[in-house]
């Protein structure tokens, strides 16, 4: 006797010897995930435990170097 609930479940099981491997079996199974807008990645790292004002100052060159914005998002 089985339970109801396990014949509507499916297993996969994806192997690979390296971890690679396994992630590009669950991409090929799931699709793979979607890029952030632009803008979202300078919202995502200005909620970083940032210590000192150096350490901002760094952050954003970084971010201006790299031409990621940070409080422009409006305009992209």
């Amino acid at each position: 006797m089985g339970s109801e609930v396990g014949d509507g479940i499916d297993y996969y099981f994806i192997y690979g010897p390296e971890p690679d491997e396994v992630i590009r079996g669950y991409r090929w199974l799931t699709g793979t995930a979607p890029m952030l807008l632009a803008w979202a990645y300078g919202y995502w790292h200005s909620h970083i435990d940032i210590q000192s004002q150096d350490d901002y100052l760094d952050l954003i060159r970084e971010f201006r170097k790299r031409k990621i914005p940070l409080d422009d998002w409006y305009r992209i």
